[in-house]
């Protein structure tokens, strides 16, 4: 038996999620905002600029206060990508790849869903593969 989870980050053990295909993750991937690729200071941005790396300038307001940092560019370049980059894509690619393999399942599953709606309407087991069956020829001739 697995227990649910319970949400919440007051929790002994948090549950969170992040969606790999949502804005965030994008914009730190296009970015390369990770802690190792992120500069605060001016002097530290010119030192980086002068070794021919391109930054990413961030300024935004924060309590009123101007606040400034820099994300070195990684111009699709495996060893300019930050930490957060790096596992970003993988994760991205693994479900990208997990996707593609389970969208076969994806007409068994409704198969199952009818099965199961059916036998709720007291068809008997046979009858409901019968209907499937019947679905699938249908689909496979239009």
């Amino acid at each position: 038996y697995v227990f649910p989870p319970v949400k919440g980050l007051e929790n002994r053990r948090p549950v969170t999620g992040l969606d790999f295909a949502s804005l965030y993750p994008n914009l730190i991937i296009t970015y390369n905002l990770s802690p190792d690729k992120i500069i605060l200071s001016q002097e530290h941005a010119v030192s980086v600029e002068q070794s021919d790396k391109k930054l990413h300038k961030i300024e935004f307001l924060f309590n009123n206060n101007p606040q400034r940092a820099w994300s070195v560019q990684h111009n699709n370049i495996s060893e300019e990508k930050g930490l957060y980059t790096s596992v970003l894509e993988y994760l991205s690619g693994k479900r990208n790849e997990m996707k593609k393999r389970l969208a076969p399942l994806k007409e068994k599953k409704e198969d199952m869903d009818l099965v199961i709606s059916s036998m709720g309407k007291s068809l008997s087991l046979s009858e409901a593969i019968e209907q499937i069956l019947a679905n699938a020829e249908k689909s496979m001739n239009s």
